[in-house]
């Protein structure tokens, strides 16, 4: 039970270029004909046998396990809302902490339903949950037609704070399924702290920059504390100076956005770079102030986005303003 070969999402993903209306121009291509919200949760394959249900991650590690008495036997696929990283930019996961946003079945009562199509994959889903035939915790996520993909944006991600969209084709089987998603895109300015040497290739560059924020709320001890827990926890970190930054803490590190030139002259003149405030982008804002999956933003000018318009003392997280655009992969 359970054996189910599970595909990476990642290999069968359609990319899209930015775009005036991306929604739309996903929405046309490639035939979707569904649209889901889509939550800030842990990717899950959900087992159900013998009366316990096992969650586990795309590396089938058992995440959470639950009493499923008197359900029948089944693999399902699913976001588990469950972790206290919770974005903030995803307010409406909280709402759902600890449940099962189910959005495929593979496998159910002995029988493999991988060759069916999506559509009839998900009928099975809203059939199983309307008779009571699913676990407490899981919830059949939210689908409309694809036509919908405007309206669903607005209320179930602007306003409802879902993570963004997956557009899906309801004719297709799992294996070659294609699968289009929509996430905002957030900015925010961070302080340059210090750096680590890159490896391999990347010795003799800077592989990543630490960068963070000031914490006005704490006491310059309390910053310190914080700072030199990530420091101790980033040993190799290199080129922070203490004198005259007691409130800056230490938030994440960017190494996405780089080419090896500009890398290579961070790592050579990492003084002339202690202190600039860059432009960060992401998928997520934590309540922290980090980022998920940052990267260095470029402008419309190919230059990196150093913002020398601003002191690294505005860069303060409890005033701070974060912008974010439509973008999609």
């Amino acid at each position: 039970m359970g054996n189910t070969e599970i595909i990476a999402a990642t290999s069968r993903i359609q990319k899209y270029e930015n775009h005036p209306n991306v929604i739309a121009a996903v929405e046309s291509n490639r035939d979707f004909d569904m649209c889901q919200i889509k939550y800030d949760g842990w990717w899950a394959k959900v087992v159900v046998s013998e009366g316990v249900g096992n969650i586990y991650s795309r590396q089938g590690v058992l995440k959470d396990s639950f009493p499923a008495e008197g359900l029948k036997d089944m693999v399902m696929i699913a976001e588990f809302l469950k972790g206290t990283n919770r974005a903030v930019s995803s307010s409406s996961s909280s709402d759902k902490e600890g449940q099962l946003m189910v959005f495929d079945i593979l496998e159910h009562d002995g029988e493999a339903t991988v060759g069916y199509c999506y559509g009839d994959r998900l009928n099975i889903l809203v059939s199983l949950h309307a008779e009571g035939k699913l676990p407490d915790m899981c919830q059949v996520a939210i689908t409309n037609d694809a036509s919908y993909g405007e309206t669903l944006w607005q209320d179930g991600v602007l306003t409802g704070g879902g993570e963004g969209l997956v557009f899906r084709r309801s004719t297709d089987d799992y294996a070659t399924a294609i699968i289009g998603r929509v996430k905002r895109t957030f900015t925010l300015d961070y302080v340059v702290m210090a750096y680590n040497e890159g490896g391999g290739k990347r010795v003799g560059m800077a592989g990543n920059l630490v960068v963070g924020l000031r914490r006005e709320e704490l006491t310059s001890s309390e910053c310190k504390e914080l700072r030199d827990k990530y420091f101790a926890k980033n040993p190799n970190a290199r080129g922070w100076k203490e004198v005259g930054r007691s409130k800056l803490v230490p938030l994440l590190l960017v190494g996405g956005g780089f080419n090896d030139g500009e890398m290579t002259d961070q790592f050579d003149n990492f003084h002339d770079y202690l202190m600039m405030v860059i432009e960060v982008k992401g998928w997520q804002i934590f309540k922290t102030g980090c980022l998920r999956h940052p990267n260095a933003v470029r402008g419309d000018d190919g230059v990196i986005k150093w913002r020398h318009d601003k002191s690294p003392v505005e860069c303060i997280w409890s005033e701070a303003v974060y912008h974010d655009t439509l973008n999609a992969y």
